[in-house]
């Protein structure tokens, strides 16, 4: 059956359905991605803090190359991590304001409801790159730490 062939009170139950719908699935997705951007700071930090602790103890690894590349790596990790933030921050502020500057023409009539609707959808639906690349970068920056530290220790 379509949409537009339902019949009150079908069509709004179906509306309220989609809301509800709409806004589990968004808090589930924006939850995942704050618990592994979580992960992400925690190990890298961790990490971090751990090859300090590791060169502080042996003061006999502080001239070899690979504890410095561990260090650096879990460093750029964290980092990431903040760019990360810094960006999703951005681009909710960015979508916000659009959206706030698109109610105000829509209310003073410059711009057609489905105008407010599409535009809204149009920003929504670009793919925010920085965040991915960041989020992923942070990942590959502590498997390489981590695998550098794994394959030094176990010679």
């Amino acid at each position: 059956m379509k949409q537009s062939s339902l019949q009150e009170p079908f069509k709004s139950q179906h509306r309220e359905y989609v809301a509800a719908r709409w806004r589990q699935l968004s808090d589930l997705s924006n939850d995942s991605a704050n618990q592994a951007i979580r992960y992400l700071y925690i190990s890298n930090s961790g990490a971090a803090a751990g090859v300090i602790t590791f060169l502080g103890v042996f003061e006999e690894l502080r001239d070899q190359l690979w504890p410095r590349w561990m260090l650096i790596l879990f460093f750029v990790g964290v980092l990431l991590v903040g760019i990360f933030w810094a960006s999703r921050y951005h681009r909710t502020e960015y979508l916000f304001k659009r959206f706030r500057d698109d109610v105000h023409l829509c209310a003073a009539e410059k711009i057609e409801v489905e105008d407010l609707e599409m535009r809204d959808w149009q920003r929504v639906n670009k793919t925010a790159w920085l965040p991915l690349i960041c989020a992923y970068s942070s990942f590959i920056c502590f498997i390489g730490g981590a695998i550098i530290g794994l394959t030094n220790l176990i010679k």
